[in-house]
């Protein structure tokens, strides 16, 4: 898929302390999940630059990151354009760290779709994301009016994660949202997968407005 106006968001600058007791170093130095390596190859932020040639161009993807943490994304991103690289002073959370990158792509494209793409997923099978992938994004760019938001089948039951309950969760197709959950007691996280609940993996597609309009007015 090669849409002139869909753009990648890649967030990567968060500090990944859910998962700090296996990504600190001997020495004690504590690296954000993106930066590292789940099986001795590319870290998750490699990953995700790769994922998001299924849906754009690498000359439409913009990198969130944070100064803090310039050490470990220079060289990933060494060939990106400069205006491609948003750097945070200071991680103010998810909602400021997207919508200022929304701001820019709009300013550049006023007419773009965006696919948000967390840089801290590890995806066993990479060609299952990217279809939905491409379906979310050919869905956002003919309905600008709504946002569409990739749900993941659980495999266990996890306290610690975000639910989306859809009112209809047939395969492949979009559904409109009963009601979002985020981190349940494992008593209702048991019952909002047997009622077919969906993990929250923060993966969305959307027009750049609507998206920015949305997060402008929570």
């Amino acid at each position: 898929m090669s849409a002139a106006n869909v753009w990648a968001l890649i967030l990567a600058a968060g500090e990944g302390s859910r998962l700090r007791g296996l990504t600190t170093t001997p020495g004690g130095l504590s690296v954000p999940k993106q930066f590292c390596s789940l099986q001795g190859g590319p870290s998750l932020l490699e990953e995700t630059l790769w994922r998001a040639e299924s849906v754009t161009q690498r000359r439409r993807m913009v990198t969130v990151v944070a100064a803090q943490h310039r050490r470990w994304w220079e060289a990933p991103l060494w060939s990106a354009e400069p205006e491609n690289v948003i750097v945070q002073p200071d991680n103010k959370g998810t909602a400021s760290g997207l919508l200022l990158p929304l701001l820019h792509v709009m300013r550049r494209d006023p007419n773009a779709t965006v696919v948000v793409l967390p840089s801290d997923h590890f995806v066993r099978n990479e060609r299952v994301l990217a279809r939905g992938l491409q379906q979310a994004a050919r869905l956002a760019r003919i309905d600008h009016q709504h946002v569409y938001l990739l749900g993941l089948v659980p495999e266990e039951i996890d306290p610690e994660l975000g639910y989306i309950l859809p009112d209809d969760r047939a395969a492949m197709a979009a559904s409109s949202v009963r009601q979002f959950i985020e981190k349940p007691s494992i008593e209702v996280a048991r019952d909002l997968v047997q009622d077919g609940a969906l993990w929250n993996v923060f993966i969305v597609a959307a027009s750049a407005e609507s998206c920015a309009s949305r997060i402008a007015s929570a």
